[in-house]
């Protein structure tokens, strides 16, 4: 069974990666579809450009370049969520 490259889940169970959100999502998505709207454009771009298709099921390599994306798009959202609580 492959598991997100992320959470480590296995993919029945996966889920958006935003802080805090436990949205089903499918495996080639970061984000359900609310938090990815709140991410950069750029940082989306960048997300997809560094994908490989096949890495959710264990097919292709999940590269170290895509972890950084993916991680930048997560704090990019908590970053805006938490200025959003604050007001």
């Amino acid at each position: 069974m492959a598991l997100c490259g992320v959470c480590g889940m296995n993919y029945d169970g996966h889920h958006c990666h935003a802080k805090g959100c436990m949205r089903p999502c499918p495996p080639e998505y970061l984000m359900c579809g609310w938090h990815w709207r709140l991410v950069p454009y750029e940082l989306q771009r960048e997300v997809w450009r560094t994908y490989n298709p096949g890495q959710c099921d264990g097919n292709a390599e999940i590269t170290e370049e895509w972890h950084e994306a993916a991680d930048a798009a997560i704090d990019a959202v908590a970053e805006i969520e938490g200025l959003r609580r604050m007001r």
